[in-house]
């Protein structure tokens, strides 16, 4: 009696439909998976970027401040740094600096680099109505303890630090700096209430124009919670306190230690 062929064509097309499900089934996992990260992100950027753009500005303001100590060393004294530009306009237009703009920080003629504004992606969206929101702020109203001379007198102006600024970052980003200097308490960013711009009234700002403060009203003198964290620090971020800077967060950058 002659045997009967096997008949292999089932299994195969079993095997193949279980190959087809199996693929479906991972794709639809990837899909729910995008899905659910971009229902979580909110239209916030990914991690990736952030620590790019954190990267991107913390080596542009190590960069400023690189040149602020060239033009010192060149012969620039500190009433003479200034940070006039294009596209500053007027607002740091400095009278005490060499008209040849050899200590002007974004000329050819000085420190030779470009301005370039912060990127909208570090910034809170909900500050933009503020007066600095999206710029740089310079001043000469600040000063951070342990940074250059101790906390200045009220009469002295010799304490204060030359310092830039980025006003209205995002929480996240700002806890990022936090961590990357070693500015955090747990995992709190510092609040800090004393610092040289709209400060307790909106509009109040002191862009330097040559001259260091002397009122006892300015600089970041260690009276937030957790402030002591920035103290001795020359790059950090930190949360408002007071009003309207409440809830808000700031990037610094010590330019020039006095």
């Amino acid at each position: 009696m002659n045997a009967r062929p096997i008949n292999c064509s089932r299994p195969t097309n079993a095997g193949n439909a279980l190959f087809l499900i199996l693929i479906a089934v991972a794709l639809f996992a990837a899909l729910s998976y995008a899905v659910t990260r971009t229902g979580r992100g909110g239209g916030s950027i990914d991690r990736e970027t952030e620590i790019l753009l954190t990267a991107e500005a913390l080596q542009y303001a190590a960069q400023m401040a690189d040149v602020v100590m060239r033009l010192k060393l060149s012969g620039c004294e500190d009433t003479q740094i200034s940070f006039d530009s294009a596209a500053t306009g007027t607002f740091y237009d400095n009278p005490l600096a060499p008209a040849d703009e050899s200590c002007h920080v974004f000329s050819t003629n000085g420190g030779g680099m470009t301005y370039r504004a912060p990127d909208p992606r570090l910034l809170d969206s909900s500050q933009s109505a503020m007066t600095l929101f999206g710029s740089f702020h310079f001043t000469g109203e600040s000063e951070v303890v342990d940074v250059g001379t101790p906390v200045p007198s009220a009469t002295s102006p010799d304490g204060r630090d030359l310092i830039l600024f980025i006003p209205y970052l995002t929480q996240s980003i700002c806890r990022k700096i936090a961590q990357q200097t070693n500015g955090l308490v747990g995992n709190n960013i510092p609040v800090e209430w004393n610092i040289a711009y709209e400060d307790r009234a909106p509009g109040l700002v002191s862009p330097f124009k040559g001259s260091y403060g002397t009122g006892s009203g300015f600089g970041m003198n260690g009276f937030g919670a957790n402030a002591a964290a920035i103290n001795g620090k020359t790059v950090g971020c930190f949360e408002g306190e007071s009003l309207p800077l409440t809830g808000t967060y700031h990037f610094f950058q010590v330019l020039l230690a006095r």
